[in-house]
């Protein structure tokens, strides 16, 4: 690997002494990062247009959806759509930072996952015990009057994590099942354990907030990146079938029983069986727990096919508590109509499954996990937030990636794709290194005649 930067340099210049050539790789800091050059012919184009389009978008959109609630506090109209660009710009900042590391050298480096891991729980443990609570759940940390989940970060941590004990412990896993990464066969079991059992540490935290929103993305997550790590397709099969499964079964359990007598007793999940009885029963209480999906339901028969025109919607206008955050859809649907949302969501599911694609060409495990990864998170947010929006899923928070209103939110979002445009920027690079080699190997004459 340490010749790998002379053939990316090429040839030192006449008259340039050995010791000259030295002294110019020893300027890297102990973070590998890629040089300028590499930035730019190895980026990812489908997914840095998609990301730029659609929050440049959303801040468009969170204006929009958000002006007339800041207008009714006496606010700027303009108030949350410039947060959301401030959001944005410091967003932005962070993904590029990211963007430089080679993140396998980076987030394999034990004192970065040990780090990660501590600050995370750390952040965790505090908003358990002393977090704001908004919308049922105490997952805020308040810095500067910005509010901060730390949930949103458990993500891309969780894929990282991961991703790494996978990779490491590939050969075992495809030899004789993902059970055997625990036992003394395993190369690093400890590691493997105390992984595994923060996880499920960071779940439980989650659950206990209550955050029902994170803990189905965190173990979705958690989910696909284990049946990504190489065990059989059947056990996959099988787990597609119970999903589906309890997903009809749950519906049908809450169609046919009233459960809203269970919130008193429920203690701190009350909110989060009100929003289950909003799922199965939302005109039953239309005032109040199913409000928000019928007023959803309400802006995208507005909308029509053509909409009703920008800042024209009617729900937004206090009948849709919020409508800048996770139901900004049905306000855009509203305004802009289905022809435009189904071009919005369209644009992301193609950089989703082109997410996907890019996994499935991946040479090394590591880097085709932490894509499967990240395509999965932003699958998963797409499915739950549209899923409450429409009433097909129960109403969870979920924000929309890129266009929600939320600091948090954008900043995992970017996080997100600033370590899949990494990871791909590095698989893209090794291989053309790889032919360059091949070439100079092959045809050593040739390369040596074009020089003279």
């Amino acid at each position: 690997m340490a010749k790998i930067p002379k053939l990316i340099r090429g040839k030192k210049a006449r008259g340039q002494s050995k010791h000259q050539g030295q002294k110019q790789t020893k300027k890297k800091g102990w973070i590998p990062k890629a040089n300028w050059a590499d930035l730019v012919n190895y980026l990812d184009l489908p997914v840095f247009v998609v990301y730029i389009v659609l929050s440049l978008l959303g801040v468009f959109f969170v204006y929009s959806a958000s002006s007339y609630t800041a207008a009714a506090n006496d606010l700027s109209p303009a108030h949350y759509a410039v947060r959301q660009a401030s959001f944005l710009v410091f967003a932005f900042a962070a993904g590029f930072f990211i963007y430089r590391f080679n993140i396998e050298k980076v987030f394999r480096n034990k004192n970065v996952l040990k780090g990660l891991a501590l600050i995370l729980t750390l952040a965790m443990l505090y908003v358990s015990f002393f977090g704001q609570v908004i919308s049922g759940a105490q997952g805020w940390i308040q810095i500067a009057g910005i509010s901060i989940q730390p949930v949103e970060f458990l993500k891309p941590a969780t894929i990282l994590l991961l991703a790494h004990i996978f990779a490491d412990e590939e050969d075992l896993i495809y030899q004789q099942g993902l059970s055997q990464i625990l036992t003394n066969q395993a190369k690093h079991k400890t590691r493997n354990r105390l992984i595994l059992a923060l996880i499920l540490f960071w779940l439980g935290l989650t659950f206990a907030l209550p955050d029902m929103g994170g803990v189905a993305i965190l173990a979705s997550l958690t989910l696909v990146m284990f049946l990504a790590s190489g065990i059989d397709v059947k056990f996959a099969k099988y787990t597609g079938i119970a999903i589906g499964g309890a997903y009809i079964i749950g519906t049908l359990f809450l169609k046919l029983f009233d459960i809203s007598g269970w919130v008193d007793s429920a203690g701190s999940l009350g909110y989060q069986i009100n929003r289950l009885t909003a799922y199965a029963h939302p005109f039953k209480d239309e005032l109040n727990t199913g409000l928000q999906l019928i007023n959803s339901l309400y802006a995208l028969s507005n909308g029509g096919l053509f909409g009703l025109g920008i800042g024209q919607s009617i729900q937004k206008t206090g009948y849709l508590p919020e409508p800048y955050t996770d139901f900004i859809m049905a306000i855009v649907g509203e305004e802009y109509g289905f022809i435009v949302l189904m071009l919005i969501l369209g644009a992301y599911l193609y950089m989703v499954f082109h997410l996907f694609y890019r996994a499935i060409k991946m040479e090394k495990s590591y880097h085709q996990l932490v894509l499967i990864g990240i395509a999965t998170y932003f699958l998963v947010q797409f499915v739950i937030n549209i899923g409450g929006a429409i009433g097909l899923l129960p109403i969870t928070g979920i924000t929309f990636p890129f266009i929600s209103y939320g600091g948090s939110s954008i900043l995992t979002s970017t996080i997100m794709v600033a370590l899949a445009l990494s990871t791909i920027r590095d698989a893209r690079r090794t291989q053309q290194i790889r032919e360059r080699r091949k070439i100079h190997y092959i045809y050593p004459q040739n390369e040596k005649s074009s020089q003279v």
